[in-house]
């Protein structure tokens, strides 16, 4: 899986996203703020999207919206 970061982009559970920024140092170079119910949760994330470096998914994994989710 590759994440346009020029999408738009959502958790895998749907959340909304705002990128901070793109250009950490280091394995998880995105930091992206992620909807909570009453705020906003500041994690790194790796380039391909994943909250953890590990394989499988995860509900806060980042993914582009679908083309119909608009």
């Amino acid at each position: 899986m590759t994440l346009d970061l020029t999408k738009p982009i959502q958790t895998r559970d749907g959340r909304k996203v705002r990128i901070l920024c793109n250009n950490l140092k280091g394995k998880r170079p995105i930091a992206a703020a992620i909807q909570t119910d009453l705020e906003e949760d500041v994690v790194k994330v790796c380039i391909n999207g994943k909250i953890y470096g590990r394989s499988g998914t995860h509900m806060s994994d980042l993914i582009n919206i679908p083309e119909g989710d608009k």
